[in-house]
């Protein structure tokens, strides 16, 4: 949800509607202009993209207890964009911007602590999300000068285009 102070600032924090609570929502984030969560398939956690001072890093919440892990900055990661659990819950797929203008996908183990880099090119990569089996890292990217999306193979580290179109194909789910 977004806030605005003063008339002339915004950020944004993370909520929790409530089904049938009269109270309606509940604010789970107080002013750390949280974005793109996104719920663990146990429902325990979310994840979330968290603004600081000219950087955005991955941000971890237990839902139970509302503690909150941020992973520290990265070597040149500036901006991180659209965090997506894969099915086994323990990796967390990302698009990051880092010096030079490269934007590409990462995949951050919660388990080893370790982030990998998937693609590391001069194209715009972003917008990832999973095959409900795990086995394929979808996203978007520009490498034949059109938005189409990509599959990254898991098992062999293959990259397959999936899609071919004039106008350009943008979120995969």
């Amino acid at each position: 949800q977004i806030g605005v102070y003063d008339l002339r600032y915004r950020w944004s924090d993370l909520w929790r509607f409530n089904g049938g609570d009269p109270r309606g929502a509940e604010q789970l984030t107080f002013g750390m202009r949280a974005s793109e969560p996104d719920v663990s398939p146990d429902g325990r956690s979310v994840v979330f993209r968290r603004n600081d001072v000219m950087q955005s890093r991955l941000a971890f919440m237990e839902l139970d207890t509302l503690d909150v892990f941020e992973l520290p900055p990265q070597e040149r990661l500036s901006q991180v964009f659209t965090p997506r659990w894969h099915p086994d819950g323990e990796q967390v797929a990302f698009s990051a911007f880092t010096e030079g203008g490269y934007r590409d996908i990462y995949v951050f183990d919660r388990g080893t602590g370790l982030t990998t880099r998937i693609t590391a090119d001069r194209h715009i990569d972003m917008t990832p999300a999973w095959s409900p089996d795990g086995r394929y890292l979808l996203f978007v990217s520009d490498r034949d000068d059109v938005y189409n999306l990509y599959a990254w193979d898991t098992d062999t580290n293959a990259l397959h285009q999936v899609s071919n179109v004039l106008g350009g194909a943008f979120d995969p789910q």
